[in-house]
């Protein structure tokens, strides 16, 4: 276990110091898999399937906010629709537009689930999503990953229905068009909207997402285990029942993997982000004049806290024999206490007034009952 966590801290330390390479490294990551997988599942115009104008649009979208990726993915899809039938092209705009109005403003931070999500379905693990967004974000992630399963439905609608589409023609008169484009728009319309699978993987997704990030913000112990846990056999109770009473198959081995990575990827986000030891649990009560207060206090990993103060008391270790005089011999041979350095002094007091020079792990000692009360007396103050 010691083992894994000083991996941890390793990840955490390297992720801080280069976070700045590493952020747009993944940003490309995501942007490529994300340009790669439209072009693969749509792929009707061949033009947008070269290599360098992915690699170029996914340079972009490393540099550039996490929007100018969702941007740039919205107009390949569309120029992709576009080479099937313009009418396409025309839906696709007016599911992307009412996702903007209904869901993306009131929810900006969004963008990368938007993206994520139709990766995670086309992979066959459509719950990995919402486990992650639960644990590492808000409710608002429900806009997010049910807008990205809307806009692989869509694209699947495209898919299923392109045969058909091609054969139909664009050109000639005004009128002939008007009355080429009802059946064609009904025809993507109903795909979409009366769309059962849809319909019950939303519900799955919000119902997950929704549970996952409840029971992750309760006080109990192991409250992040049992979120994960629970959200994920949500996920798959809702698939089956639903599939059940809507007459729908319903892959089990698809759906048993899907909840397996959807396991290991909340455990690892657990690891990373929310690593505490529940055996040193403190309750504490205060109280004032008005009100009593009722505390839980988590520590983090004891082996960080052991590592602090090894380092603490090495460092005092450190000053003790810096500020003890060393014996010198004397010119006939007896051994005299030599004079302590006169800079030792000046060194001391200045690590004492800038404790960040002195060991990163070393932490001062902190009595938690009165920060905690002075917290709770400037709080009463406001």
């Amino acid at each position: 276990m010691k083992d894994l966590l000083g991996f941890r801290e390793k990840c955490i330390s390297f992720s801080e110091e280069y976070g700045f390479i590493l952020f747009p490294i993944c940003k490309f990551a995501v942007a490529f898999a994300a340009f790669r997988m439209i072009n693969a599942a749509l792929g009707y115009m061949t033009q947008m399937n070269n290599l360098f104008l992915v690699l170029l649009m996914s340079l972009i979208s490393a540099v550039t906010p996490v929007s100018i990726m969702v941007l740039l993915a919205g107009l390949l899809v569309v120029v992709q629709c576009y080479a099937v039938h313009l009418l396409v092209a025309v839906f696709m705009l007016v599911v992307f537009f009412l996702l903007y109005i209904f869901f993306l403003r009131f929810a900006p931070n969004m963008g990368l689930a938007l993206i994520l999500m139709p990766i995670a379905c086309r992979l066959g693990v459509p719950s990995v999503l919402p486990v992650a967004c639960g644990l590492l974000g808000g409710p608002a992630g429900v806009i997010g990953v049910c807008g990205g399963g809307v806009i692989y439905s869509a694209m699947s609608v495209v898919i299923q229905n392109a045969p058909s589409l091609q054969n139909s023609s664009s050109a000639g008169s005004l009128s002939a068009m008007v009355q080429e484009a009802l059946p064609l728009l009904t025809l993507l319309l109903d795909g979409l909207l009366k769309n059962a699978e849809l319909m019950l993987m939303l519900i799955a997704l919000a119902t997950t997402l929704l549970i996952v990030y409840f029971v992750r913000r309760m006080s109990m112990d192991y409250a992040w285990h049992i979120a994960i846990v629970g959200g994920t056999l949500s996920y798959a109770v809702l698939i089956l029942a639903g599939g059940f009473f809507m007459d729908m198959d319903v892959s089990f081995l698809q759906l048993f993997l899907s909840s397996a990575v959807a396991v290991a990827v909340g455990e690892g986000i657990r690891f990373f982000c929310f690593q505490v030891d529940y055996s040193s649990t403190q309750h504490l009560q205060f109280e004032d004049d008005e009100y009593y207060y009722y505390v839980k206090a988590v520590p983090k990993t004891a082996w960080l806290e052991e590592r602090r103060q090894r380092a603490k008391k090495t460092a005092a270790q450190k000053k003790r024999a810096q500020g003890r005089p060393a014996a010198v011999k004397s010119p006939v041979g007896r051994t005299a206490p030599a004079q302590p350095a006169v800079s030792a002094a000046p060194d001391f007091h200045r690590q004492q007034r800038h404790p960040s020079s002195a060991d990163p792990l070393e932490m001062p000692a902190v009595d938690f009952r009165d920060q905690l009360e002075e917290t709770l007396r400037n709080i009463q103050d406001l």
